[in-house]
């Protein structure tokens, strides 16, 4: 089995079942509780986002000056 090192790029299945392109942030291994089997964990980010980085929300009106706006009365 290859396990990709941190800063590769990897391909995996989204939730929307689209593939989508990742890098890879961290490795690391954990016994498994059957044996002497170490097995590779990997942690992810979707490539092209920034890390911190927010979903951006549309842009808000100012209701008083909505209000204050033309009226067809």
């Amino acid at each position: 089995m290859a396990v990709p090192r941190i800063g590769e790029g990897v391909r995996l299945l989204d939730f929307d079942g689209l593939w989508a392109s990742y890098d890879v942030i961290d490795v690391w291994y954990q016994q498994s509780p059957i044996g002497e089997i170490w097995v590779p964990y990997i942690h992810v980010r979707k490539s092209g986002e920034a890390q911190g980085a927010a979903p951006m929300v549309a842009q808000q009106i100012d209701v008083s000056r909505a209000a204050s706006g033309p009226s067809l009365a």
